[in-house]
């Protein structure tokens, strides 16, 4: 890929054709002119690289969009799992304490 467009395609004489289209800044002839026909193709390739790189970043983003939201659908669900563990372990310590005080009980009633 070229590094600069300018530095591959120069465009002479373009103003003294009679057909001169401007397009993104750019002014290009349509004309047969064997001197205008390696700027037009020198456009063209540009043109055609720069297509694809559209079609690539367009891709990227999409491909980024997917996976924040598969990202965002993980997150979810570890909260989900966040909650229902620390309600687990909640009960879990309510449990803990209702036999510790049966135990206790258990003991003082030994003891009497």
């Amino acid at each position: 890929m070229p590094t600069s467009f300018k530095s591959t395609c120069r465009l002479q004489n373009s103003v003294t054709h009679p057909k001169v289209y401007y397009s993104m800044g750019l002014q290009y002839t349509l004309d047969s002119d064997p001197v205008a026909q390696p700027h037009l193709s020198c456009l063209t390739a540009h043109i055609q690289d720069l297509e694809q790189q559209v079609q690539a970043l367009r891709q990227e983003v999409a491909a980024r969009k997917k996976s924040a939201e598969d990202l965002e659908t993980a997150r979810a669900l570890m909260r989900s799992e966040r909650a229902q563990l620390e309600r687990e372990w909640q009960e879990f310590r309510d449990k803990k304490k209702e036999v510790l005080e049966i135990i206790n009980r258990l003991i003082q009633s030994m003891d009497d």
